[in-house]
């Protein structure tokens, strides 16, 4: 969600949720916006987008399979040395929430959307190289149209990571 008035929070407007992840609480002198709300996603919505047939990749820390504001989970993969499927971080939930969530109070872009998961952070945020590259090479095999990494670092001077990114921007 995105405040709609930039201010630090006091600390009695923020609560935990059941993972102890700190969240802004909702109040009558702030009105909170889903992202969709903040870039206009009505004007998409009325010319009848809504993700219908569109298959997105999300490279994370995985997706929470139970939570109810997805419609089409459509797999899910781990390519890390962990033996889950679940993020464990909320980060990649976050993100496809962001993509396809169906929450009333902080709806995503493209409900309709099939979102494809590939976990490729450990609960510790850690990733390899390598790691990346079998899940890319997947991404193409399965003809993903849309891919989202949320990554950070030194990867712009790891050549066989930037390389397999432009091998799957020409696959599209």
């Amino acid at each position: 969600r995105i405040l709609s008035k930039e201010a630090p929070l006091p600390a009695s407007a923020v609560r935990e949720d059941r993972r102890g992840i700190r969240m802004p609480e909702q109040s009558r002198s702030r009105r909170i916006l889903s992202i969709a709300d903040k870039y206009d996603a009505k004007q998409i919505w009325a010319k009848g987008f809504r993700g219908e047939k569109i298959k997105v990749a999300i490279f994370d820390t995985g997706i929470d399979a139970n939570h109810k504001s997805f419609k089409h989970i459509e797999d899910r993969s781990n390519w890390t040395d962990e033996d889950t499927l679940e993020d464990r971080l909320g980060h990649g939930t976050f993100v496809a929430g962001v993509v396809a969530g169906t929450n009333k109070d902080c709806h995503g872009f493209a409900e309709e959307a099939e979102i494809n998961t590939f976990r490729v952070f450990t609960q510790r945020q850690m990733s390899f190289t390598s790691w990346f590259l079998d899940a890319f090479n997947y991404a193409i095999q399965t003809r993903m149209n849309i891919l989202n990494l949320s990554i950070g670092g030194p990867d712009y001077h790891d050549h066989p990571f930037i390389d397999k990114v432009w091998e799957m921007s020409a696959n599209s």
